[in-house]
């Protein structure tokens, strides 16, 4: 978000200044949503939505506008998963059917997100070159599916089978909807997340018109030119 604030001092002089600032936070779900590939109205917790929506989200070439694609998501969560929903407005909604190798949905239509986590209170914002968990929504061969890329815990690269994944079009939306269990993605011999984790953050929305992958939109960086967790934002959990 952008934030304008005029600083009056002492002695009368007024500064503008705009500056960028990030409240990203996955809010906890007491109302566990439906995940059937609908976002419906109040189903979500819209307060906490974030956006993409303008050129500096897009990392595609001949970008022609919101229509073409941008998106916005929400991120909830509770003790025992993790809720993920993109509402997404695509001109063109295209997945490649005779594609077989799960592992190359980010080619077509889909989602990638990074998540960072560490020990309590420990900060993981500004860290390069750590594995992160990298997973994805996307349809493979006529299924949604869940796939995972890379783990920081012991997790392996693959679809990720124990978890509720959605994905439906909707007057020019696809609507992508996923519950995943925390232990998908944080072992089990590790902690349970609570209200007030700060967890590095980063996602993107592919784009393919049908003639191969033409760019994404990005909310924040370090998943899609290359992977480097420095260049995460962060996500908290809030209750």
């Amino acid at each position: 978000y952008t934030v304008d604030a005029n600083i009056t001092f002492d002695n009368g002089t007024t500064v503008s200044k705009a500056t960028k600032m990030d409240f990203t936070a996955a809010s906890y779900a007491d109302k566990k949503p439906v995940i059937d590939g609908k976002i419906n109205v109040g189903e979500w917790d819209e307060d906490v939505a974030l956006y993409a929506d303008d050129l500096s989200f897009s990392k595609i070439a001949d970008w022609k506008g919101k229509n073409d694609l941008s998106f916005s998501c929400i991120v909830e969560w509770d003790e025992e998963n993790l809720y993920y929903s993109v509402k997404a407005l695509d001109d063109i909604w295209y997945y490649n059917p005779a594609e077989t190798n799960k592992h190359y949905i980010w080619r077509d239509d889909s989602i990638q997100f990074g998540l960072l986590y560490g020990a309590v209170n420990e900060a993981v914002i500004g860290n390069s070159n750590r594995t992160f968990e990298e997973l994805g929504m996307g349809i493979s061969q006529g299924e949604a599916i869940v796939y995972r890329w890379s783990s920081q815990s012991t997790h392996k690269a693959g679809q990720i089978e124990n978890c509720e994944v959605k994905i439906g079009r909707h007057d020019g939306y696809t609507h992508y909807e996923m519950k995943v269990p925390w232990r998908e993605i944080i072992s089990q011999d590790e902690r349970t997340p609570v209200s007030g984790d700060v967890m590095g953050f980063s996602m993107l929305v592919n784009d393919n018109d049908g003639t191969g992958r033409r760019g994404w939109m990005e909310y924040a960086s370090g998943i899609g030119t290359f992977k480097d967790s420095s260049l995460f934002t962060y996500i908290e959990l809030i209750k």
